[in-house]
């Protein structure tokens, strides 16, 4: 009788980890899906008055018409940590600008206002800066540095990484 409960009382252990460890994986799909920059409805990937532009890893960028007429630049913030100095850049979305007494070059690339991603393709769910996001590509000495997404509310998601310089997006125009 007492082999008998000891064997159910590991058989009951059992099961009740392997249940636990099923509850723990729904909840880490939960916190990603409830991540500010990832969540939200995103608009089909072939509505009138877009345009896809391919990216980097398979991934899609869908720029609405009426993003691309309203905005027309970014205000860049380049900060020197050697000289402890900042200075502000007005660029004109799709152009780039060489960082004065330095190496780099910074192109800008495409502006989302309300920046959205769902799966591989990202978008603006609206033309008000909900969550503004500007893709950019960095080269020091011609050789590209950094490629990615620069985010005005979260400044520090996937910033750019450079022993003397930061570049952040401080507004859209």
């Amino acid at each position: 009788m007492h082999r008998v409960f000891i064997i159910i009382s590991i058989i009951a252990v059992i099961a009740l980890s392997g249940c636990s460890k099923k509850d723990e994986r729904k909840d880490s799909n939960v916190q990603q899906a409830r991540s500010p920059i990832l969540q939200g409805p995103i608009q089909p990937q072939s509505t009138p008055g877009t345009t896809e532009i391919p990216s980097q890893a398979k991934s899609k960028i869908i720029v609405p018409d009426d993003v691309k007429k309203r905005w027309r630049s970014v205000v860049l913030t380049v900060e020197d940590r050697d000289k402890k100095t900042s200075k502000d850049f007005t660029v004109k979305i799709g152009s780039e600008i060489d960082v004065p007494g330095s190496t780099l070059r910074v192109k800008t690339e495409e502006f989302l206002p309300d920046f959205r991603m769902d799966g591989s393709v990202k978008t603006s769910v609206s033309n008000e800066k909900n969550n503004p996001a500007l893709r950019i590509k960095i080269l020091e000495r011609g050789k590209e540095v950094f490629e990615g997404w620069l985010f005005l509310k979260f400044p520090d998601v996937h910033s750019f990484e450079h022993p003397r310089y930061s570049i952040r997006l401080k507004d859209a125009i």
